[in-house]
């Protein structure tokens, strides 16, 4: 994929559990691809998310609080995104846009850009009729557990856990730091199981 495209970047992240790691890596990523020429993050709150509104704000990005209709605990992907990306795909010279949030039905947007030229960057979550569209993923560590499984004897069992590139590397190379964060890593998805189940 070129690496001088102008993109945009939308991120959920009210329905996603993006931490100020996950945002900087995609940043990252991002720019590897081309420039990031506007961004915007939806569903931050400014007692939760206060690294990820200075970063945002250090990018130049726009924020914007939780969507009112959703219910409370719900995951809900939010559609303002669907009217910003074309507002800003039809006003702004943009090439490429990237959605990272949970899988959501994005096949009419998703269709709409390649009708467009407009090339599709996204995480390797889309669904199945989604994924037809994307033209290139992009990995931010974002690590998903599968939900607990009842054993027969009534225990709790994690499913397989798959490790981004990274963190696997850090497994290997046997520097303290890495082991640490790597376990720091697992308690907290660890917990977060615990925490869903």
């Amino acid at each position: 994929m070129e690496n001088d495209k102008n993109i945009a970047l939308f991120i959920d992240l009210d329905n996603c559990n993006i931490n100020t790691m996950y945002f900087d890596n995609a940043i990252e990523e991002l720019k590897t691809r081309g420039n990031i020429v506007y961004g915007k993050v939806y569903g931050v709150s400014d007692r939760k998310h206060v690294a990820i509104i200075s970063r945002a704000n250090s990018y130049g990005f726009d924020t914007t609080t939780p969507m009112r209709v959703k219910k409370r605990g719900s995951k809900v992907f939010d559609t303002r995104i669907f009217v910003d990306v074309m507002d800003v795909v039809y006003t702004q010279n943009i090439d490429a846009v990237c959605v990272i949030a949970a899988p959501a039905d994005m096949v009419y947007l998703y269709s709409k850009l390649h009708r467009k030229g407009i090339s599709v960057i996204a995480l390797d979550n889309a669904d199945e009729e989604s994924r037809e569209f994307i033209d290139d993923v992009i990995d931010i560590g974002l690590v998903d557990v599968i939900k607990p499984q009842r054993k027969s004897a009534g225990k709790n069992m994690v499913g397989d856990m798959i490790l981004p590139a990274d963190k696997r590397e850090a497994e290997t190379d046997g520097s303290e730091d890495s082991e640490s964060l790597l376990i720091d890593e697992i308690q907290q998805l660890l917990d977060n199981a615990v925490k869903n189940n």
